[in-house]
């Protein structure tokens, strides 16, 4: 076991001070991978103040957009509720009415209405003798 790891630890000091050629070009690519990753990082950090401009505009856009929205709202529950209100005393005048004129026709309903034909003979027994109509003028007229 002791002679694996002394292996092992030979070939780790080959490979760090004498690194093989392929390590070179690893260098070189890790070295272009730092720079592109730098490069990206700068451009999201402008990315990131630029959403940060354009966030602020589109709130500011949309604030005033629901300010008017919900002035608007409020204009037209007012409204609402000025006319259900409205409403709400036409109604209630309507069924004072219907009560009325239900009490009314109670009170008349014990006597019949006239119908054309009794209105005609209470004409005729003025104009036609009693002879012909069978009753006599003066209890005719109601």
């Amino acid at each position: 076991m002791s002679l694996c790891l002394q292996e092992r630890i030979t070939n780790l000091h080959d490979i760090i001070h004498y690194p093989p050629s392929d390590m070179k070009e690893s260098q070189l690519q890790l070295d272009l991978l730092s720079k592109k990753v730098a490069m990206l990082e700068a451009e999201l950090k402008v990315m990131k103040v630029w959403l940060q401009a354009i966030s602020v505009e589109i709130y500011e856009h949309v604030e005033v957009m629901y300010n008017a929205m919900d002035k608007a709202m409020w204009r037209h529950e007012k409204k609402t509720e000025v006319m259900k209100s409205a409403l709400k005393t036409r109604l209630s005048r309507a069924e004072k009415g219907v009560e009325v004129l239900l009490e009314r026709k109670e009170i008349h309903a014990d006597t019949p209405l006239p119908t054309l034909l009794s209105i005609l003979k209470q004409y005729l027994d003025i104009i036609l003798p009693t002879s012909i109509t069978g009753t006599s003028p003066t209890k005719s007229v109601t």
